[in-house]
């Protein structure tokens, strides 16, 4: 039985699954295999196991099909650069980390430097998003990414100086390492959500993605809490709590389900203050996003064997969908893919500096 059994967690927004849940589980594992990140049994089962199929259709679950198959390509990039930042080969290695960020982002420029399938993964769902996208939305989104980056970065830095953050620095970043602002961006094209500058920075509704953002990191962050011991991960707000208020990580745990219960409280509260924006604003709809996100993040914390621990700090010993030997499947499939470039997703000589 789990050391940390996370207890109910109430909200009130209803559990809802997309009508394309079954085509976006076919869609995704068809993706990573075509991208080279799956080759053998044990990393097939890992990245199934994840469920990132069902995260997708039950945050979005109004969302048009097309567009969550763009999605559902992103996020399972992204939950494998995060486990390789996260528990992988670069989780110590800071500047090695920040070299390979880097090149990453010059790929919204259309610069693909390197033919790992890391790389032209990113290129290819990059490319798969240009039909809806707009020259403002790329640079929003490039930049939602680039803050991403930044805290996992910022985390492999900690892990390098064996530095546990303070409670409020780790919320800082941790609403940046979730990842939720690129989702708020995807949500322009899943939900022909199209909110001005205006009211985008509007204080009301910046108050309520920081608070949706807090219920989802928090809620990972409890669900997720074992699996991150085993790995000796500071980067949990348990694991915070504890350290900055000298308690226990069973008193930690249960503060933090309160402080959570409290956030989503906050949420609700700022909603009624929400003053009356004009028809065709969006903001219902950006709203409805960020509840079925609360609701869809926890639906899938608990279907997902993504947390499931693994008794080892040893990177090597995971098992990685960051498979060195990975290559697309497809003949053809792109042509600047080279087969000796296959030998790892993330380059040797980026690796060696």
């Amino acid at each position: 039985m789990s050391q940390f059994t996370v207890p109910p967690i109430w909200l009130p927004f209803p559990s809802e699954e997309s009508p394309a849940a079954h085509a976006l589980e076919q869609h995704a594992l068809a993706w990573v295999h075509d991208m080279g990140f799956l080759h053998n049994a044990r990393t097939r089962q890992h990245y199934q196991a994840g469920k990132f199929w069902f995260l997708v259709a039950h945050c979005f679950p109004h969302g048009a099909p097309a567009a969550l198959q763009v999605v559902v390509e992103w996020d399972s990039w992204a939950f494998m650069l995060d486990d390789e930042s996260d528990i992988g080969r670069l989780r110590r290695r800071p500047a090695v980390l920040r070299r390979v960020l880097d090149q990453l982002l010059l790929v919204f420029e259309n610069k693909l430097r390197h033919t790992t399938p890391l790389f032209v993964g990113l290129q290819a769902v990059w490319n798969h998003m240009q039909p809806w996208a707009t020259p403002s939305w790329r640079g929003r989104f490039r930049e939602s990414v680039a803050r991403t980056f930044a805290a996992l970065v910022w985390e492999a830095e900690n892990r390098a100086r064996g530095r546990t953050p303070d409670q409020s620095t780790y919320i800082k970043w941790r609403r940046a390492s979730s990842g939720l602002a690129t989702h708020l961006d995807l949500a322009d094209f899943t939900e022909g959500i199209a909110l001005s500058e205006a009211v985008r920075t509007h204080p009301l509704i910046a108050q309520l993605s920081d608070c949706a953002n807090d219920v989802i990191s928090w809620t990972n962050d409890l669900f997720s809490l074992e699996r991150e011991l085993a790995h000796r991960e500071v980067h949990n707000l348990v694991v915070v709590v504890a350290a900055e208020h000298h308690l226990s990580l069973a008193d930690a745990f249960q503060r933090v389900h309160a402080m959570n219960a409290q956030r989503i409280d906050d949420f609700l509260t700022l909603e009624k203050q929400l003053p009356n924006f004009p028809d065709g604003s969006g903001v219902e709809r950006y709203i409805n996003v960020l509840h079925s996100w609360m609701r869809g993040n926890l639906d899938w914390s608990i279907a997902t064997g993504r947390y499931t621990p693994v008794e080892t700090d040893q990177p090597s010993q995971q098992p990685s969908f960051l498979d060195p030997l990975g290559q697309p499947k497809r003949a053809g499939l792109f042509s600047r893919w080279r087969r000796r470039d296959a030998a790892r997703l993330i380059p040797a000589e980026v690796l060696a500096r």
